[in-house]
């Protein structure tokens, strides 16, 4: 008997460091994910001559006006950084509000937050700076071109599964507790790794057609 019972405990033990142990799918960013690099189109944004900038990203779900979940800057040379907030689940809201209703979930009580775009203010000073507001978007190539993926964030409180089909698009997520990546290609969104050769681009009306 004794001997029974020391198999079952070195095996409990085994199972939870194995699960302790394991590694988080590429799509999974944690709780705080930071990202620098150089943005594309960052002088050409500008009709006179790049300046500074910032970079917002909101989520308006739980507010119509908007809840801060990520914060960056870019430099005049376009080197950027960029990183989403601790405890977005504070802004989340269940899938059916944020996505829409009728998908099929793993966990029911999963609820997540889903910033719309990356932000970059307008900027605007006489014979200096002649900026459009735009926004930042992730592709492997120019976001705007026909068929270009373009990678987006989501959070979520706790791990679940998005499936189903929202307004023509299919939903494919497999969602981890805290903040993922995930691409829209064609005519579906699925949970998927930034790969990297990927950039990150500067979209106004003086970029859109490059």
């Amino acid at each position: 008997m004794f001997r029974y019972a020391l198999i079952v405990l070195v095996l409990a033990v085994l199972a939870a460091c194995k699960e302790q142990g394991s590694t988080p799918p590429p799509w999974a960013l944690g709780e705080q994910p930071n990202f620098s690099g150089a943005m594309e189109y960052w002088a050409k944004g500008d009709a006179i001559a790049p300046a500074e900038g910032g970079i917002f990203a909101y989520s308006y779900h739980s507010d119509p006006e908007g809840e801060l979940v990520g914060l960056g800057q870019v430099r005049a040379d376009g080197g950027f950084t960029f990183g989403l907030v601790r405890g977005a689940g504070g802004y989340a809201v269940p899938v059916e509000q944020a996505v829409c209703a009728g998908l099929s979930l793993g966990n029911a009580q999963q609820k997540v937050a889903v910033p719309e775009v990356l932000e970059v203010p307008a900027l605007y000073v006489e014979g200096v700076h002649a900026r459009p507001g735009g926004g930042v978007l992730v592709s492997t190539r120019h976001p705007i071109a026909p068929g270009a993926p373009r990678y987006q964030f989501v959070y979520a409180d706790r791990d679940g599964t998005v499936k189903g089909s929202c307004e023509g698009f299919a939903i494919d997520l497999d969602l981890r507790k805290g903040w993922n990546s995930i691409v829209w290609q064609g005519s579906g969104f699925k949970t998927a790794a930034i790969p990297k050769e990927a950039r990150w681009y500067f979209i106004n009306p003086l970029t859109a057609a490059e």
